[in-house]
Parts: structure tokens; sequence; C-alpha cells
């Protein structure tokens, strides 16, 4: 697992690779990123992008980002792809908005 965390002014990008369950990852990744690292809720993000190497995946991440956001959600792009660094399965990347 890797993950980097930049900020700019008020926005925040962060980044997270991780080999394990796709739901799992989703809901550590959204915990860690809006609790653990930067003190922001689920409520501060604005986009988020999520990379999965198996479509079959998309059940299982969309049930966790659903529970852990609330309308309006965040805007989000799913795609999938052949592979990803370091083996992982899905890949994550979030903005968000300090207020």
């Amino acid at each position: 697992m890797w993950s980097t965390l930049t900020w700019k002014g008020r926005l925040v990008v962060s980044l997270r690779h991780r080999p394990g369950r796709t739901g799992a990852t989703t809901f550590t990744t959204i915990d860690a990123f809006t609790h653990r690292l930067t003190g922001l809720t689920p409520e501060d993000v604005v986009k988020i992008n999520v990379f999965l190497t198996d479509m079959d995946d998309f059940e299982e991440m969309n049930r966790v980002y659903a529970s852990r956001f609330v309308e309006p959600f965040p805007a989000r792009t799913t795609i999938g792809v052949a592979s990803l660094p370091l083996g992982s399965n899905i890949e994550i990347d979030l903005i968000a908005q300090r207020r």
C-alpha cells in the first residue's frame, strides 16, 4: 500500500493504492482520508476517481461509496483498467476542499 497527500491552499488531493478486498479498501481509504489524515469530513470531498482492475467489483465499491457519503454525492469517475501498481485491484484518489 502507498498513499500521497498534497495540500494546495484549501484543496487537498489524496491518492491511495492498496491490495485487498474492494469494499474494505474503499471504506478504509475514505475513512483514513476524511478522519485520520486530514481532519476533513466526507462532506468536504468534492471529487473521487476510482480505478478498478475488475469492473465486477463496481457494485461492492459503489455500496461502500453510498454508505460513506450523503446527497449531493461528490462527483465520481470510475474507470476499468488492465492493471495497477503494486498488484492493487483498486486505486482511489479524492479531492476535498477545506471550508
